[in-house]
């Protein structure tokens, strides 16, 4: 019998600095996150980043916490649901850091599929990038087989090109007038350059577009565009860059640029993200707004992660299947 696991980031167990604190220390001592040898990350992340960190991160977690808990986590939960309900198949939620993990997850599912047999593990990360899919996808894998060598383990590759994925994201627009706006502007979490490098330096050139970060991002914001018929208003831009060496255009550099070209009014989605987070609610829909907004701009609207749509659900019931 088959199961499903959704794996995801993760997000700290509540919004206190202690454990904000024990989350971030697990999510950046990830040699796929801060890939430098490990002595110098431990020295920088329990040495310097996350003492200081925490507290400013727990009072921003604090700020987006829902009465349910993490929004990341509550999303996923609906999602999964949703998932099941579609397909008949048992599905857990699973994440890279945190509580959630995959051995609970696996547990879980034991407890609810007699004679499981297969789990389909499901990076719900669009695009590749080595700290995010890659690093959740080889984790995932690794932990169900060291748990039950008996296991298949089948893992879904990223989806930033399927019609399924895009014809969801193109729905979160339906009950907006495009034509009231000049512009779409599309943000994705940045990476190091030096990340996208090592990922193609790993696959031969046939395979190279399978793990760049950029094309697919491009491509992905290109495909919504075109649906939209926004191919000549949209632009693409990068969030949470820690220095020229980061992918870019910076967001807030092309929002803070964008009034002076006489871009007033905008929609502002960022597909890197399936569910809302700290950085969607908080670095998208708070800060990126006020740039833009103090820049000169008069209109920011700001479209919703894809969480628990029905569509998107649909979606993943077919991707799983063509696993």
């Amino acid at each position: 019998m088959r199961g499903i696991i959704l794996v995801n980031t993760g997000s700290p167990a509540s919004p206190l600095p202690g454990d904000v604190g024990r989350y971030l220390s697990e999510f950046l001592m990830d040699e796929r996150i801060i890939d430098i040898p490990f002595i110098f990350r431990f020295l920088l992340v329990r040495g310097v980043i996350v003492p200081f960190r925490k507290y400013k991160s727990a009072k921003a977690y604090g700020a987006i916490w829902t009465d349910d808990g993490s929004p990341l986590l509550v999303n996923s939960i609906r999602l999964a649901h949703k998932v099941e309900g579609l397909s008949g198949v048992a599905v857990e939620v699973a994440m890279r850091y945190g509580s959630e993990t995959v051995e609970s997850a696996l547990a879980r599912l034991k407890a609810r599929v007699a004679n499981l047999s297969e789990v389909v593990v499901v990076p719900m990360f669009p695009h590749y990038a080595m700290s995010s899919y890659e690093s959740a996808a080889l984790h995932a894998k690794s932990e169900l087989q060291r748990l039950d060598g008996r296991l298949a383990v089948k893992v879904a590759k990223p989806f930033y090109n399927q019609p399924g994925y895009i014809a969801s994201l193109v729905n979160l627009f339906a009950s907006l007038d495009l034509s009231q706006y000049d512009w779409l502007q599309f943000s994705y979490h940045s990476i190091p350059i030096r990340q996208l490098q090592k990922s193609l330096s790993t696959v031969s050139k046939e395979h190279a577009l399978d793990v760049n970060y950029q094309h697919q991002v491009e491509e992905t914001s290109r495909l919504v565009a075109q649906q939209l018929g926004m191919m000549d208003r949209y632009g693409v831009s990068y969030q949470s860059a820690m220095g020229k060496s980061w992918l870019g255009p910076s967001t807030s550099e092309v929002l803070t640029d964008l009034p002076k070209r006489g871009v007033k009014r905008i929609l502002v989605i960022s597909p890197a993200f399936v569910a809302e987070n700290l950085e969607t609610l908080k670095d998208i829909n708070v800060e990126a707004r006020k740039i833009f907004m103090d820049a000169g701009g008069t209109e920011y609207t700001y479209v919703s992660c894809l969480n628990d749509s029905s569509q998107f659900a649909q979606f993943i019931v077919d991707w799983v299947e063509s696993v």
